[in-house]
């Protein structure tokens, strides 16, 4: 899975940057996204994909359940 950081605009890119083990996705996608997050209960402050509409934004995007979300920005 990929750690997010979410922008919200007109149009929709996937950049990765892979540090170490990790992989941090920049996603822009227009509005709705079609995600429903969730915390993780036992990391307070986890916010993750806890599923994602198959027809929404989000997924053409690239984004998969479980990917964990580090930002947002409008």
């Amino acid at each position: 899975h990929f750690i997010l950081v979410l922008h919200l605009s007109l149009f929709w890119r996937i950049s990765a940057f892979i540090t170490g083990k990790s992989c941090i996705v920049t996603v822009q996608a227009p509005l709705p996204l079609g995600l429903i997050l969730s915390e993780e209960l036992s990391t307070p402050g986890l916010i993750y994909v806890d599923s994602l509409s198959p027809d929404g934004n989000g997924f053409n995007a690239g984004i998969q359940e479980g990917d964990i979300l580090r930002a947002i920005t409008a």
